[in-house]
C-alpha cells in the first residue's frame, strides 16, 4: 500500500500573485509577474530572485503560471504544460 494514499500531507500550489511570507523585517514575495524574491522590507533592496517571469521579455524563463511546494522537499516553478523553469530543493529527480 502506498503510504502517501493515508497521508494527510499535500502540496500546495500557488498562481502568480497568490503567495507571501514574512518575518517582519524581510519578505518572500510570487509576484503577479512570475518573479519569485525575496525583499528587505525596509528599504525594498532585492536580496534575491528567481528571474522567472509569466510572459516579459527580459528572462529567457518565461511562462511561470504555478509554484509549488512539494512532499518531496522541492520548491518548484511550472510553466502551464508543467515544463520546471525554476528549481530548489531536496530531491534532484522532479
Amino acid at each position: 500500500m502506498d503510504s502517501r494514499a493515508d497521508s494527510t500531507q499535500k502540496s500546495y500550489n500557488y498562481s502568480p500573485g497568490g503567495w507571501c511570507m514574512t518575518d517582519g523585517t524581510s519578505e518572500v514575495v510570487w509576484q503577479s509577474d512570475g518573479n519569485l524574491v525575496w525583499y528587505d522590507i525596509a528599504d525594498s533592496h532585492v536580496f534575491w530572485k528567481s528571474d522567472t517571469c509569466t510572459s516579459c521579455t527580459w528572462t529567457d524563463l518565461t511562462g511561470s503560471y504555478r509554484l509549488s511546494f512539494q512532499l518531496d522537499g522541492n520548491i518548484v516553478i511550472y510553466t502551464r504544460s508543467g515544463h520546471v523553469l525554476w528549481a530548489i530543493g531536496y530531491r534532484t529527480v522532479r
